[in-house]
């Protein structure tokens, strides 16, 4: 109106329904203003045919015609992406149901030609070349309601997904677990696991241990065990305070490194001769105790593995990484044993390990 082109306000305003809320009102205050048109089966009848038939308008007149109408003919030559078409269809839809609803007769001949599901519109979009990303998918499908679809969606694109990608399916997975508890704990593992992998390729060690504390304890040990393996010495003391905060059993991840370090190279290979220098295999089994170190509570386990290395390296007869590995202990490991378990309730194994 302002524009100075009233006709045109009028005609884009006559799809409203029409309501007339003094037959029902008893109201004495006077007359209440009337809403919608009167007249609007014509209205939508004329502005279906002239989206068809006027060649005169532009692509977007004729699409607002045609959104007003209910003609999704005239509205797809304006859409100009995936989610175009899917406000489009949709939007058709919605006044099928509202018509459908009003079981009006002066409806154009065309009208009913098509009428719409959702399942008509998810297969249609989905086949569409607009739809051609992780994105639009997981739409339809969120859509829908097509949870074993979505998931399979989700587990197809973890390998090649970006991190960025892996990050937002983490976290739809993860709302999806909040609002429906338990939901597919399988797949939110494989995704959760998938993004803290390519985390730890990034470097990001703090974010790494918080969504590793998002997955059940045997998970949390499991994973963090293989992706701290290789975290240098000087950034291990931040990564156990970040999971001792998330509460998670880092004794079981730290000696599971241990472990794993240990089983990589043979006990035995130094012959009768002793060795004074000591290889780069030694080297690492003699900075894998180094693990176990990082925790008060686990000193003990500390005390009875470096025993177990120096009888190892004894019987190969390298006494030099046998040294190494009695220098790594510090030195206040007995008193901090005793202050650990007392006097009369150390364990067997504890206090063998400590008399040793």
């Amino acid at each position: 109106i302002s524009a100075g082109q009233p006709w045109r306000s009028a005609v884009i305003d006559g799809w409203r329904l029409h309501h007339d809320p003094n037959y029902s009102s008893d109201s004495t205050d006077g007359v209440e203003p009337i809403e919608g048109n009167l007249t609007r089966a014509p209205w939508k009848n004329c502005a279906w045919e002239f989206c068809n038939s006027s060649s005169s308008i532009t692509t977007e007149e004729r699409a607002l015609y045609g959104a007003l109408s209910g003609n999704l003919k005239a509205m797809l030559p304006a859409c100009e992406s995936f989610h175009d078409d899917l406000w489009a269809w949709f939007k058709t839809l919605v006044d099928q149901r509202v018509e459908s609803e009003l079981c009006d007769g002066m409806l154009p001949g065309g009208y009913w030609k098509h009428t719409l599901t959702p399942d008509m519109i998810y297969d249609t979009i989905g086949k569409s070349k607009k739809c051609d990303g992780l994105y639009h998918k997981l739409q339809l499908h969120l859509i829908s309601g097509d949870m074993n679809s979505l998931l399979e969606t989700v587990s197809g694109h973890l390998v090649s997904a970006s991190v960025s990608d892996k990050r937002f399916l983490c976290h739809l997975l993860l709302v999806l677990d909040l609002l429906h508890p338990g939901f597919a704990p399988e797949v939110l593992n494989e995704t959760i696991s998938a993004y803290v992998r390519a985390l730890r390729k990034e470097g990001s060690l703090s974010e790494v241990v918080y969504y590793s504390s998002l997955l059940s304890a045997d998970l949390q040990v499991a994973l963090l065990s293989e992706v701290l393996s290789d975290v240098e010495e000087e950034d291990r003391p931040g990564c156990i305070e970040t999971a001792l905060t998330y509460n998670i059993p880092i004794d079981e991840v730290t000696m599971r490194i241990y472990r794993a370090i240990i089983s990589q190279h043979s006990p035995s290979g130094g012959g009768l001769v002793s060795v004074a220098n000591i290889s780069e295999e030694d080297c690492e089994v003699v900075g894998a105790v180094n693990w176990l170190l990082l925790t008060q509570s686990q000193r003990s386990d500390a005390l009875i593995e470096a025993n177990r290395l120096i009888r190892r390296f004894l019987g190969a007869r390298k006494h030099a990484p046998a040294c190494a590995v009695f220098e790594t202990i510090p030195g206040d490991t007995i008193e901090t044993i005793h202050k650990q378990w007392g006097e009369d309730n150390m364990p067997g194994q504890v206090g063998n390990a400590v008399r040793e």
